[in-house]
């Protein structure tokens, strides 16, 4: 095992610090980033700083307008790429994220998460979810309704899944 350690605190020090020169240039991109986008959302409000609380909000943010800015730049066709950096893309899709969730909640908690048509009145964007022939397609189109459901203690409620981009709605939602 001796060829495979470190060797000495002074290595792990060389090597945390050739990690940090590497990194300074993507750091300050990323902070220049989140920076502008809480000036953009906060307005008048901005204190001037990023602060820890606010790192997980922005760059959420930052990546849904990024990810939604190449949906736009491929036409809203939905063919697009969820986020070429993630290598696990593929493995949380919808449809198996959605399936892990039924099997969780199932799993832990004994509820079934059934999936259930839509009726046109529980559409809030339905102009964004007709087909061309101006009906609503089968499921709200990228709408999904799901209930909830306890054997013992019987209905528990309804979740609503608005997951796709479009235009006109928040890029963060």
């Amino acid at each position: 095992l001796s060829d495979r350690m470190v060797g000495s605190p002074e290595k792990v020090q060389e090597f945390l610090h050739k990690m940090e020169e590497r990194s300074k240039h993507v750091y300050k991109r990323d902070m220049e980033s989140m920076l502008e986008a809480k000036k953009h959302v906060e307005g008048g409000l901005w204190g001037g700083a990023i602060e820890p609380w606010d790192v997980p909000f922005y760059t959420t943010l930052i990546k849904a307008q990024r990810q939604h800015q190449r949906w736009k730049e491929d036409g809203g066709s939905g063919e697009y790429d969820q986020d070429e950096s993630s290598q696990f893309a593929g493995y949380f899709s919808v449809e198996n994220s959605i399936e892990g969730m039924k099997v969780l909640v199932q799993d832990l908690f004994g509820i079934a998460m059934k999936e259930v048509d839509i009726p046109k009145e529980e559409i809030w964007d339905v102009d964004t979810t007709t087909t061309a022939q101006g009906q609503i397609p089968e499921g709200g189109g990228g709408m999904r309704k799901f209930e909830f459901h306890h054997e013992e203690e019987g209905p528990l409620g309804t979740m609503y899944f608005d997951l796709h981009p479009r235009d006109g709605k928040f890029v963060h939602a």
